[in-house]
């Protein structure tokens, strides 16, 4: 729990030993699915300041991480300057 008394997420943990179940018509159908593209694609737009949308980004996400009281590693992030 955390210091609000509401209990952290949990993920399962799987053992050296486990293996995923695969269903192979399912992935079939989907390879199928998403496999007929192929495709060169071109996007244009305004240029855009990575540095600053990294960085909005990165914030954003630890700023919900700390909302939801989750342990966050640090990510450094150094400015273009």
């Amino acid at each position: 729990m955390n210091s609000s008394g509401t209990k952290r997420p949990t993920l399962p943990r799987a053992d050296k030993d486990s293996h995923a179940e695969v269903d192979y018509d399912v992935y079939a159908e989907g390879e199928a699915v998403l496999g007929w593209l192929n495709a060169t694609i071109t996007l244009r737009g305004k240029p855009t300041e990575w540095n600053l949308f990294a960085g909005s980004l990165l914030r954003g996400l630890s700023l919900a991480l700390i909302y939801r009281s989750i342990t966050s590693p640090v990510i450094p992030f150094r400015n273009g300057s």
